[in-house]
Order: C-alpha cells, then structure tokens, then sequence
C-alpha cells in the first residue's frame, strides 16, 4: 500500500513538473510561403514568414524568402482557383548548382529586391511577433514572376 502511494506521488510530481516546461515564443514556427493571389502582369501575390533583428530585416526576409521559394521550391496555392507555382528552376541540384549566381542574387540589397515589392501596405497587413532575441514577420509581398523568369532566361540558367 505504501509503494503503491509513492509510485503514484512520484508519478504525479513528474507529470507536474512536465507541463511546467519552458513554452516556445511563436517565432519559433515555421509556415510554408502560399500563394493569395494573382495579378495579369505575370506577378503573384504570396504571403510569407521573414526572421530578423528588428521589423525591417524580417520584412526584407519576406520579400527574399519569397523570390527564393518561387525560384527553387515552388509555391504552393492557399485557394483552389489559383494554381500552384513550379519552380523556375527545374534543374537538379539547382542550389549548388547556381550557388554563385544564387548568393549574389539574394545578397543583402541584392537584385532579387527588383523583382519583390510589398503588396499590401495598410495597417495590419503585415503580423510582426517579437521576443527577446527576433522578429518574426508574416507578410504578404508581390513577385513579378515573369520579370523572373525573363531575368534567368537572360543568365542563361533556364532555357
């Protein structure tokens, strides 16, 4: 009887002691970029996370993470009726392929910002979640996919 109390004190100081664990800021999820939107000039509108120091380094963070996904990943379509992006390059290996062409793209103030502009600019659009060490940014940015692909073309990375 007196084991039998003890196993189940024990198992109840662990189990306390269990959910007072440390809890992870938001910052700390990832979420897939998703395409909302498209316009007739060949861009899509995709929302997106960016991690940085402050609100302006996320925000840049979004704007790259989503002209890198639409390069090499491929973006998918948060509705039905838009359809899905493939990635401009189909080649294998791509990222240590290009890397070269890849780090001076997506260098800070790099030319990917040409191809990137933020959609939508009013209050709210953009959700900035902020702990002691980041700020993690969800915002929605406008890529000139064809602008892209004319771009590569012209590199001589796709055909």
């Amino acid at each position: 009887m007196k084991t039998s109390v003890k196993v189940l004190l024990f198992a109840a100081i662990l189990l306390f002691a269990a959910g007072c664990g440390a809890k992870l800021s938001q910052s700390y999820y990832d979420q897939k970029p998703q395409i909302i939107g498209s316009e007739l000039d060949g861009s899509y509108v995709i929302r997106c996370l960016g991690k940085g120091r402050n609100a302006d380094e996320a925000m840049a963070e979004v704007q790259k993470q989503a002209v890198y996904e639409v390069v090499f990943n491929g973006v998918t379509s948060a509705s039905s009726n838009i359809q899905s992006l493939k990635p401009l390059i189909l080649t294998v290996n791509a990222k240590e392929k290009y890397a070269d062409w890849s780090n001076a793209f997506f260098a800070d103030g790099g030319e990917y910002k040409k191809y990137c502009s933020k959609h939508d600019r009013r209050g709210g659009s953009s959700k900035f979640i902020k702990n002691n060490f980041q700020v993690m940014c969800q915002g929605v940015v406008s890529v000139d996919v064809a602008g892209l692909k004319t771009a590569l073309k012209e590199s001589g990375i796709i055909k």
